[in-house]
């Protein structure tokens, strides 16, 4: 891996993990902290841009660039795959 690839993958891995968040605390979650929904949608953006800039578009390629980076989540699959599917949309 490139210094360049890795630093585009190490980019894409902090915005999604931290996407994950508001996957995970559903819709409550902008509920209880709503001037955090700004943030989402930029996570959002960021993602859909590393999409186009990547040419990655599916959550099989998505999950192999995380675990370029680093990639150990223990928890259920749907919440990433969901993850993605939300930002891409």
């Amino acid at each position: 891996m490139t210094n360049g690839t890795c630093d585009r993958d190490m980019w894409f891995w902090k915005a999604f993990t931290n996407a994950m968040i508001f996957t995970r605390g559903g819709p409550s979650f902008l509920q209880l902290a709503p001037h955090l929904r700004e943030t989402e949608q930029a996570l959002s953006r960021l993602i859909k841009m590393w999409s186009r800039a990547t040419g990655v578009t599916t959550w099989a390629e998505a999950k192999q660039t995380l675990h370029r980076v680093v990639w150990y989540y223990n928890g259920p699959e749907t919440v990433a795959r969901t993850t993605w599917e939300k930002n891409m949309a």
